[in-house]
């Protein structure tokens, strides 16, 4: 076993590497739900700001 460890060095960068685009995919869905949030408030803002002139 000592003369083969390539197989889990290379499992476990695998499972790193995962780990790190699934953290990144949840951080990237979190940002655009909330910048989409942020979104609609700014245009509803513009909206009844049109409205009222």
């Amino acid at each position: 076993m000592g003369s083969f460890p390539l197989p889990s060095v290379f499992s476990k960068n695998t499972a790193v590497k995962i780990i790190i685009f699934g953290i990144f995919i949840a951080e990237s869905i979190l940002v655009i739900t909330f910048c989409w949030k942020d979104f609609v408030k700014i245009f509803k803002g513009i909206v009844d700001f049109m409205k009222n002139k």
